[in-house]
């Protein structure tokens, strides 16, 4: 544990474990309107993967692959190879993450309640059948973009009526 509070562990298999304090943030809280010129909707700007969505634990393996968790819960791996791949989370897996953030208050809390927010608009259901959308991931899916560019989507099939 550094004097920042940053956490460091070396696991049993090698790999590196690097961790941020979730405490209330000293510093600018982000202010998305910048980003409402660029075309970005509003929602968008506090999407998981987002500017807002901090980056708040990082694994890094023996194999080479780098794991990093954000505020959301957003899960992304990066692998040697270049392949690179993601899950948004799911609205209850958010409402986890705001329920956990409410015993520590602050920017972090603001930013993940507004997360929600967006999730309980509708504006992930309105937009989920547009490919933009589906390029950003959907909660609970699994995006896979390889090096040479093609990405394939991974999510639960529902059992099919018979």
């Amino acid at each position: 544990l550094t004097q920042a509070g940053f956490r460091f562990q070396v696991l049993s298999d090698g790999t590196l474990v690097q961790s941020w304090p979730l405490v209330p943030s000293a510093s600018e809280e982000f202010n998305p309107k910048p980003l409402l010129g660029l075309g970005v909707e509003p929602s968008a700007a506090f999407l998981p993967g987002s500017k807002a969505d901090e980056e708040i634990s990082r694994s890094i393996l023996r194999s080479g692959i780098v794991c990093r968790t954000l505020l959301s819960g957003r899960v992304e791996v990066l692998h040697p190879d270049g392949t690179f791949a993601w899950r948004n989370p799911t609205e209850e897996e958010l409402e986890g993450r705001v329920q956990a953030l409410k015993k520590v208050g602050g920017a972090q809390l603001d930013t993940v309640v507004t997360m929600m927010q967006v999730y309980q608009s509708g504006f992930l259901r309105l937009a989920s059948n547009t490919p933009a959308a589906l390029e950003a991931g959907l909660p609970g899916h699994w995006l896979v973009t390889r090096l040479d560019g093609t990405r394939v989507g991974r999510a639960p099939c529902p059992q099919l009526p018979e």
